[in-house]
């Protein structure tokens, strides 16, 4: 997330690595510089960076990593919110980034036009409130697994249904593909991890305690990596 230049930058490294991040949130984004007007509006940036290279600058915009990347953006599921205020001078900038991503068919919110908003951020929050952070907040991966358990004392050679140590679901809707179990009693050994759900059904024998806080910090998801994640 950032504003204004922050906003340029977040956008393009979120476009230019999208497997990095689950979201991006451009607020006010300076991206009114690109391939045909840098060396006007920002001629030392420019000859410092880029060695006068215009096109090399204009690649490296957000426009132009949306352009460069479209296919591993789509295929990322990276969220994508842009706001710019209603009497900012940047707003055709991010409303043609805006059609931009829809020309590409990148999915993406709308854009939001603030009502009264200018190019100040104070100004902004006080307009919008927390919204950009929840949308970031909504848009992170790997919400942990629901656990109920039950502390369990087995006698050696004891044999019971693993269904009855534990009930679990994740919110995300992912599969549990790993059960991972610890001895913490003195009693024998038994299968550390589980590869299939599918034998979640099955007999364990054990000896010593298994303990209910063990179950629940080593039940493991697979869930699809993206972030800031």
């Amino acid at each position: 997330m950032g504003f204004s230049g922050g906003g340029q930058g977040a956008l393009r490294l979120a476009f230019k690595y999208p497997a990095l991040f689950s979201s991006v949130e451009g607020m006010s984004s300076a991206v009114d510089d690109n391939a045909s007007n840098v060396a006007v509006n920002e001629p030392q940036l420019l000859a410092a960076m880029f060695n006068g290279d215009a096109n090399a600058f204009g690649v490296q915009t957000a426009n132009g990593q949306a352009k460069a990347d479209v296919a591993n953006i789509i295929a990322s599921g990276l969220a994508i919110h842009m706001s710019v205020g209603s009497a900012d001078a940047l707003l055709s900038d991010n409303q043609l980034l805006d059609a931009l991503l829809t020309s590409l068919g990148i999915p993406h919110d709308p854009l939001e036009v603030i009502p009264r908003g200018i190019h100040d951020p104070r100004t902004i929050f006080d307009i919008i409130g927390p919204t950009p952070f929840q949308f970031i907040n909504a848009h992170f991966l790997d919400t942990p697994p629901a656990v109920t358990v039950s502390n369990l004392i087995a006698t050696h050679g004891q044999s019971f249904a693993s269904s009855s140590l534990f009930t679990a679901s994740d919110p995300d809707g992912d599969a549990i593909a790993q059960y991972d179990f610890w001895n913490a009693g003195t009693g024998g050994a038994f299968p550390r991890q589980w590869p299939s759900a599918r034998r979640e059904a099955g007999q364990l024998c054990v000896g010593g305690t298994i303990g209910a806080e063990h179950i629940r910090q080593r039940l493991g998801c697979r869930h699809a990596v993206g972030s800031g994640q």
